[in-house]
């Protein structure tokens, strides 16, 4: 099987899961996954490839999880839950499904691992995120 990357257009969604504001202060929800408790909320910036994909708020680090299946209701099922390091893998009816791994560097710099399948088309993308400042 040919996997292709996908680029923005995969990551367009992310902003609105991650929970983009247009200003104000903001809430860090705690997750389930150590490493993911790890990573500050706020601006970040995301690169695929060496070039920026996206920007975001992001409020809420377990966003990145279903990074390509923004706001779709997934079952998941937690493959590694490190200090560092986080692995899922999740389906979603009638949408597809995925593996997502992520790398906490350190709070403000992870790297995103993700393939699966998003409405009948193929998906791989590693993307390195950078906090870049605070919202708003």
């Amino acid at each position: 099987m040919t996997v292709r990357k996908t680029g923005f257009a995969a990551l367009a969604g992310l902003a609105v899961l991650a929970g983009v504001g247009a200003g104000g202060a903001y809430a860090q929800q705690r997750s389930g996954l150590t490493a993911l408790n790890g990573i500050e909320g706020g601006q970040w910036v995301f690169r695929e490839g060496g070039r920026e994909v996206q920007k975001m708020c992001l409020r809420n680090p377990a966003a990145l999880i279903q990074i390509n299946h923004p706001g779709a209701q997934c079952n998941q099922v937690v493959l590694e839950n490190g200090k560092d390091s986080a692995a899922v893998h999740y389906t979603c009816p009638s949408h597809g499904w995925g593996r997502t791994s992520i790398t906490v560097e350190t709070s403000k710099l992870v790297v995103v691992t993700t393939a699966g399948v998003r409405d009948g088309s193929p998906f791989s993308n590693e993307l390195e995120g950078r906090k870049v400042g605070s919202c708003g």
